[in-house]
């Protein structure tokens, strides 16, 4: 039991003594002052939740923009990192159907096509016709068509899609090759992007440790003592 009072006891100890290097946010921004890290600076007041809260949206403006570039620098090469950020829909995107196909895709210089998807916005809302290959099972699209604005996880005069953030959504992630990175968000669409096109939100990049020796060690050690209370118990 002393033993085991021992290792309970490390395992503790470096649990809450991990220094886990690199870890934590490495990007944010929610555009509400500036535009930093991005090749555009077209920004717009949008509705920001269905309560009629406003929020700085990035890609909105006139002439809306096609695609945004984030550029990451001070990366640590062989460092997974972690995309998360809202993306709104706005203007009659046609999914693949008539008048498209209209794609949102997400690529990085080191990961490639992370997001690549067509999208319909539909009239009415909830229109059930299968007219868009993004799911949130099937960020790439190859998983046949779903109904409209599937995944969708708010309507704010267009559809708002969670990324890195919300349950089952998905959470795109990297393996940095060097200290630089570039992250695309890009529309691609046949009408033009006067009628159709995104703007982005609380963007944010994180790296998260694997877990440490430390938590293995106290997993382990709590094992350890509820084996040894069912014995004790057993024999008692």
């Amino acid at each position: 039991m002393n033993r085991l009072i021992y290792i309970l006891f490390v395992a503790v100890i470096s649990v809450l003594t991990i220094s886990p290097a690199g870890a934590g946010v490495i990007y944010s921004n929610d555009f509400e002052t500036n535009t930093d890290g991005f090749d555009v600076m077209d920004t717009s007041s949008q509705p920001s939740d269905e309560m009629g809260g406003v929020s700085t949206y990035l890609g909105i403006a006139s002439p809306p923009t096609t695609s945004a570039v984030l550029t990451l620098t001070g990366l640590n090469p062989g460092t997974r990192y972690y995309l998360a950020f809202d993306v709104v829909l706005q203007g009659s995107w046609d999914g693949s159907l008539s008048f498209g196909p209209d794609f949102f895709s997400l690529s990085t210089s080191s990961a490639g096509t992370l997001i690549d998807a067509t999208f319909r916005n539909g009239i009415p809302i909830g229109d059930p016709t299968p007219g868009q290959t993004y799911s949130d099972a099937t960020p790439l699209g190859d998983g046949g068509l779903f109904r409209t604005r599937e995944g969708a996880d708010l309507e704010l005069g267009g559809p708002v899609y969670f990324f890195g953030r919300g349950d089952g959504n998905p959470h795109p992630s990297f393996v940095a090759s060097g200290t630089i990175e570039t992250v695309s968000f890009t529309a691609t669409d046949a009408q033009g992007v006067s009628d159709e096109y995104f703007a982005l939100d609380n963007v944010e990049v994180t790296t998260v440790p694997e877990p440490a020796h430390g938590l293995l060690l106290l997993t382990g050690a709590l094992i350890l003592l509820a084996r040894g209370r069912t014995v004790s118990r057993a024999g008692g």
